[in-house]
């Protein structure tokens, strides 16, 4: 019975494993068609597609949606977050909350940089963004502060709601940047799977400890 557990785990561990390299090569390639403007013919033509929706009322609610609902409510849950587990004496909790959220800020700051990608200039813009568009800021935000809340309250009774509220949150976010055409598709897709790679690795790291492993799992 052991054994089969012991193989069943391991199982899981290659299935991870492979699906964590799968993202990473489809980052790279992404990135490099990014690099190149392979991506850009279809970047615009989605981004034309979404334009077609667009109309006052709407424009008034996607941008209500991305400003509350973008950075300045991923960064207010993870501040309640870092508080909570301090408060609950989960240091390490914390210490997860502000290596995830903190690292993805400076790792989207420094692919942006790197890029150096302009952003869509396509039709008016509703707002003004004044950082290069790859990968989106708001789009990784927003992934890793959900994943953080699915990791630290993965044993939750609430999972499956939080995991559906999370999926919910990250997409509104994704399609706000589409539709104002602060940035393309490409953007979104390469700032969730940049937030993926590093969550799921500074989760396999820290779930490398006895009492952190405790935690999640208590």
């Amino acid at each position: 019975m052991k054994q089969t557990l012991d193989q069943e785990k391991q199982l899981i561990h290659k299935i991870g494993h492979g699906i964590y390299f799968f993202i990473l090569i489809a980052f790279i390639v992404l990135a490099l068609g990014v690099r190149s403007g392979s991506t850009l013919p279809l970047d615009e033509a989605i981004l034309k597609s979404i334009n077609q929706w667009s109309s006052q009322s709407f424009d008034r609610a996607i941008l209500f949606l991305t400003t509350l609902a973008g950075p300045i409510l991923a960064t207010t849950i993870g501040v309640l977050l870092f508080i909570f587990f301090l408060i609950e004496k989960k240091k390490l909790n914390s210490l997860y909350v502000v290596l995830t959220m903190a690292g993805t800020f400076l790792i989207n700051t420094g692919l942006k940089l790197y890029f150096g990608r302009t952003r869509p200039a396509l039709w008016p813009a509703l707002v003004e963004e004044g950082s290069h568009s790859f990968p989106s800021g708001h789009s990784m935000i927003s992934m890793a502060i959900a994943l953080t809340v699915v990791i630290l309250f993965y044993n939750s009774k609430f999972r499956r709601t939080i995991i559906v509220l999370g999926i919910v949150y990250v997409t509104i976010i994704g399609f706000t940047r589409l539709y104002l055409g602060v940035h393309y598709p490409s953007d979104v897709l390469g700032g969730w799977m940049a937030s993926i790679l590093w969550v799921s690795l500074v989760s396999k790291l820290m779930l490398r400890n006895k009492t952190f492993r405790q935690n999640i799992l208590s």
